[in-house]
């Protein structure tokens, strides 16, 4: 789960109000590193309760004979008595539970298939919405883990099959096949920029579908989910003046075409902005998000993507951002940044922080640790799954690791190729079956050149194998 500046927070005043134990509820979207992003998270209570615990997502790895499957990185344990409908890979289920996960894993009470998510006689109409975050290829790919299917016979809308790429947003009409598999008739690209803005509304324009958000046109159609922070649906003519609202959409043409509206009551005046940068200046430390002006003073927090404070580097951090932002940019990757602080009377946004969301240049790689890729191999039924993310500008790692089958006692990146050991350059914070990359951790030169040559691995030790029980090949070099 990732949450940032744009996830709207409720019962929390900030991320780091929480702490572990408390008893969350999250709802996002899948990016394209298969994370799920958290567009927001409202806070229960500061310990379990009692109260059953509800999650949603989408079936994997269905064993029926051991009555097992998997959302997500979690295991879910069921009987046959508790599932309501067709349980199948690719079902959309909610699943309940009256005890919190424990070693990954999650003993059901109730699972139940959403009704519009079950896959029932070939040939059902069905519809997908969201971002590609698999891609086998441009003719079979997951959208929010859906999976879809593209023939000869699709039609392609405001793009063409080649722009079917991992991070694209869009939406694809069709019709179930047996796989569960959605044959698309149809694929939408959202030919927009994603964009994210909160703060109070300024107009409201009924005759138009539209309102006014920090000095932006935001237009509202049939499609725009609006809901408030209790879930209740609204609409815009129960929008009014100054209620604090966060929307998600596209911008282009100087509007934002708003995909949801979230409503919510707050006392807080400041204002949220992330989209694609449109322009930076590091001399005047000023930058451009959907035509607004971004303005910086000698307190405002840097960020790379990664969260961490930007390092001056001999400079400042502002001079680091900037060039940061610049790198970016380099050929029309642009760079997505969120800034948060109080909207002035110019129309400008004083910045208190600005963060980096995606770019300047960030690879990542999912990981598969086994006893088989040890140097020499080792003979284990022990398996480990890892995800790492590096930003080949600054060095930022971040990562973690989940193993099964084994205690370990410490896994640690090496900088060698496969088939080679290597020396240790950095431990992962302590755990038993899951370990994570401490944070500000950065690389330096010559191990981000190592690491886009496939020159690091992941080792996790145990007892009986102090030297690594399994191991995995961190592979940027093909993302």
């Amino acid at each position: 789960m990732i949450v940032n500046d744009s996830t709207v927070l409720s019962g929390v005043n900030s991320f780091s109000d929480l702490q572990v134990g408390n008893i969350v509820e999250i709802s996002g979207e899948a990016n394209e590193d298969g994370d799920i992003v958290a567009t927001s998270l409202r806070f229960i209570s500061a310990a379990f309760n009692g109260r059953a615990i509800t999650l949603r997502g989408i079936v994997e790895e269905l064993d029926t004979t051991a009555s097992t499957f998997k959302v997500r990185s979690l295991t879910i344990r069921f009987s046959s008595n508790t599932v309501t409908g067709t349980l199948v890979n690719g079902a959309f289920v909610r699943v309940r539970g009256e005890n919190p996960p424990a070693n990954d894993e999650f003993t059901a009470t109730s699972v139940r298939v959403k009704s519009r998510f079950e896959i029932p006689d070939d040939g059902t109409a069905g519809r997908v919405e969201g971002v590609v975050s698999s891609l086998d290829s441009t003719r079979d790919f997951t959208v929010n883990f859906r999976p879809v299917v593209v023939n000869d016979s699709t039609t392609f809308v405001d793009g063409v099959e080649a722009d079917i790429v991992l991070g694209a947003r869009l939406v694809v009409e069709g019709t179930f096949n047996t796989s569960a598999e959605l044959v698309a008739t149809t694929v939408t690209f959202n030919t927009g920029v994603p964009a994210f803005m909160t703060g109070n509304v300024e107009a409201v324009d009924t005759a138009n579908s539209d309102l006014t958000l920090i000095g932006t046109k935001v237009t509202v159609s049939q499609r725009t989910r609006m809901r408030d922070r209790l879930r209740r649906r609204f609409s815009l003519d129960d929008l009014n003046v100054g209620n604090r609202i966060s929307v998600f959409g596209t911008f282009s043409n100087s509007e934002v075409a708003a995909r949801k509206i979230r409503r919510f009551v707050s006392n807080d005046t400041d204002v949220v902005v992330s989209s694609e940068v449109g322009s930076g200046n590091v001399t005047t430390a000023t930058l451009s998000i959907m035509g607004i002006n971004i303005t910086t003073i000698g307190t405002t927090v840097f960020e790379d993507i990664n969260d961490a404070n930007v390092p001056a580097d001999g400079g400042t951090s502002a001079d680091r951002f900037f060039g940061l932002l610049q790198a970016g940019n380099t050929g029309g990757n642009n760079t997505v940044v969120t800034a948060t602080g109080a909207l002035l009377g110019d129309g400008s946004v004083q910045a208190e922080k600005l963060s980096i969301e995606r770019g300047p240049p960030v690879v990542s790689d999912r990981v598969s640790l086994s006893g088989d890729s040890v140097v020499p191999p080792v003979t284990t039924f022990a398996r480990g799954r890892a995800f790492a993310r590096l930003n080949t500008v600054t060095g930022a790692l971040v990562g973690h690791v989940h193993v099964f089958g084994v205690i370990g006692s410490a896994a640690r990146i090496h900088e060698a190729a496969a088939g080679a050991n290597g020396t240790a350059i950095v431990t992962l914070d302590a755990g038993t079956r899951s370990f994570d990359v401490p944070a500000n951790t950065f690389l330096t030169a010559d191990q981000i050149t190592s690491a886009q040559n496939d020159g690091l691995y992941i080792s996790v030790e145990s007892q009986a194998f102090p030297n690594g029980q399994i191991r995995g090949q961190i592979e940027f070099s093909g993302n």
